[in-house]
């Protein structure tokens, strides 16, 4: 309850996103909208997604340690 007008102004923001990718695909056509968009952002994805991948599961890094966590109270239900 104390989020709500956070949320409502997330989903305010993707409706405009959604609408500013629809008008420029009516405008400009969705070829030039997938390769000028579309596609960058699949391979920055792409090479985020591998380098996390790649730091993660390198056997020469040393391992993390043990960080004491805090869960507040109100976490466990």
């Amino acid at each position: 309850p104390h989020q709500r007008e956070s949320i409502i102004l997330s989903d305010i923001g993707i409706v405009l996103w959604l609408a500013s990718i629809a008008g420029s695909v009516y405008t400009y056509g969705f070829w030039t909208v997938f390769w000028l968009y579309l596609v960058p952002c699949l391979w920055i994805n792409h090479w985020l997604v591998l380098i996390t991948f790649l730091q993660y599961t390198d056997p020469t890094s040393p391992p993390l340690p043990c960080l004491r966590v805090y869960f507040p109270p109100w976490c466990s239900g």
